[in-house]
């Protein structure tokens, strides 16, 4: 919790004075610069890289950065705290099944062993079902090209990662889990970022293209951040 907060606080104050600057929309160049794709690209990489220990962490990032999302997020795009914005978040079954789940962890509710190995077995194929979902996704992306689009693979990627680098020292985190937090704050912008501002009425543009740039150049940063995570 403490690490997300922390990125998601460096990147949210980054681009509000990026958007002073240059007299840019808040609500449409904030969400794909805050939010990564820890869950679709994110879960199946550390699987990949990690094994199981590895993924479990990044599961829990998600589920963090995704409660952020559906409040946070909401927030950004509706200009504020309103009536709409908060019934939006209520609404939302994501972010009641992390709210769950964070209860049932820590109140030690007894489920069913049963129900555990069947969502267990659902659970099993979400890497690849996110990788499908991400593929067909990207797939209706068109890109448009300005200086801000650069500026944000910068924000994206560059303070992505400083942001992830300051969490894991504010915090003390080492080994995997460093690796981890270094490697998600890293990640090309969230698919949902797009999603959105498209609900609410944003211009979506600067995201679709940000959402796509940026998950072709991962292929590249993300060997180079596990380099840098190794140091």
């Amino acid at each position: 919790l403490g690490a997300v907060s922390i990125v998601l606080a460096i990147l949210f104050i980054a681009s509000f004075v990026y958007c002073r600057l240059f007299k840019l929309d808040f609500k449409a160049f904030a969400p794909p610069i805050l939010f990564m794709n820890s869950g679709f690209l994110g879960i199946p990489l550390m699987k990949l890289w990690g094994g199981f220990a590895a993924m479990n962490y990044i599961v829990i990032y998600d589920q963090i950065q995704t409660f952020y999302i559906f409040t946070i997020g909401i927030v950004i795009v509706t200009g504020g705290f309103t009536l709409v914005g908060v019934r939006e978040m209520i609404k939302s079954p994501l972010l009641w099944a992390i709210v769950a789940g964070f209860l049932f962890k820590h109140l030690q509710i007894p489920v069913s062993k049963n129900l555990i190995d069947t969502l267990g077995y659902c659970g099993a194929g979400a890497p690849a079902l996110a990788t499908f979902a991400l593929g067909c996704s990207l797939r209706k992306r068109r890109v448009v090209a300005d200086i801000h689009l650069l500026s944000g693979l910068i924000f994206r990627f560059v303070f992505g990662f400083f942001a992830g680098w300051a969490a894991t020292v504010l915090l003390n985190i080492t080994g995997m889990e460093r690796i981890v937090v270094l490697v998600a704050s890293s990640l090309p912008s969230a698919v949902f970022s797009v999603v959105l501002p498209l609900r609410y009425g944003i211009d979506a543009r600067f995201a679709g293209s940000l959402i796509l740039i940026s998950s072709i150049l991962s292929i590249f940063i993300i060997p180079i951040v596990l380099y840098l995570g190794n140091l």
